[in-house]
């Protein structure tokens, strides 16, 4: 068994990249109109709320009736009344805090992450020695029976209170949560206990409490809020769709092992990607030996990238030279 040569004998010293972008066209709004509430609003979550030592995780938000934004706990900053944020990678349990601010009011939320630690083993406690048995206690002289009390009158039944009106629930989903730049998703919704519903965020207007609707062209991440109102309360979810754009990646196959000898039995390769250097969160296979390009979907941002060889027994290349490219 050999491994596959590493940077200078061919895949990792010519690792080329090319971005092909559609452009996104102009996004049109779900409708108009006011909103129903005055209070300001906030919804604020996390997809993942317990990560390994080293993991990161997204926050989203969305907010209604509110004006600014400010960040606080373990991270800061002024931000926008809606959107989303990609942690650093976390060693210990962080809270991550949110006010959203209008005209005299504001509205707070806060996501803990919780990191697992690794265990570590008890230490062992001496057990301590057992008492000794006390010594039996005297039986005490029975004392004469109570002279019963009389039976006070039943006191008049309290009249029953009307029972509270049922709290509002919402279901609210969307086709697609990743999307091509000029691309389209249907928001779907159903509500209980509820006499109404307002869109906000990406799309606005009143909205019955069931339905579907279609977006505009998206071309950028887009924030989609839900809020229904009935007798019992106010119910609001959000979600996120994220625009995703393809990054063509273009290789030279590697010809020789790491001895120098021909390399015949080139398998495939293994693309890398993360959000931080050094720190790939997907692998992508490439089974295909006589491939020299790959188009990666990814979502805005910025990504690392970089890639392997992989022979015919498994055994796998260094790392070929890393490189960052944009989303749009």
């Amino acid at each position: 068994m050999h491994r596959v040569q590493k940077l200078a004998a061919g895949i990792m010293a010519m690792l080329l990249i090319t971005a092909g972008t559609a452009w996104a066209k102009p996004r049109s709004d779900g409708g108009g109109g006011p909103r129903s509430w005055a209070e300001p609003m906030l919804a604020f979550s996390s997809d993942r709320f317990e990560l390994a030592a080293g993991d990161t995780a997204l926050l989203s938000w969305a907010s209604a009736n509110t004006r600014s934004c400010e960040a606080s706990g373990d991270w800061a900053g002024r931000l926008a009344t809606d959107g989303v944020f990609r942690t650093p990678p976390l060693t210990t349990t962080s809270v991550f805090t949110l006010t959203c601010s209008a005209k005299g009011a504001s509205v707070q939320e806060s996501v803990t992450l919780t990191v697992a630690q690794p265990a570590s083993d008890p230490v062992p406690q001496p057990q301590p020695a057992p008492e000794p048995e006390p010594a039996p206690e005297p039986t005490p002289e029975p004392e004469p029976a109570p002279e019963p009390e009389p039976t006070p009158a039943p006191e008049p039944a309290p009249a029953p209170e009307p029972a509270p009106a049922p709290e509002p629930t919402l279901s609210f989903s969307a086709s697609h949560d990743r999307v091509a730049p000029g691309g389209a998703v249907t928001l779907q919704w159903s509500a209980s206990h509820a006499d109404g519903c307002t869109a906000g965020g990406g799309w606005s207007g009143a909205r019955p409490v069931s339905g579907s609707a279609t977006t505009g062209s998206l071309d950028a991440g887009t924030t989609f809020t839900m809020s229904c109102t009935g007798a019992g309360g106010t119910v609001l979810q959000m979600l996120t769709v994220q625009l995703v754009s393809q990054v063509a990646i273009t290789w030279v196959p590697p010809t020789r092992n790491v001895d120098g000898s021909p390399l015949t039995d080139l398998a495939g390769y293994r693309i890398y990607v993360g959000q931080f250097s050094g720190q790939y969160t997907d692998v992508l296979p490439v089974s295909n030996a006589a491939a020299t390009q790959h188009a990666l979907e990814l979502a805005s941002g910025s990504y690392f990238v970089t890639m392997t060889a992989v022979d015919a027994a498994g055994n796998e290349s260094g790392y070929a030279n890393e490189i960052v490219r944009t989303a749009p």
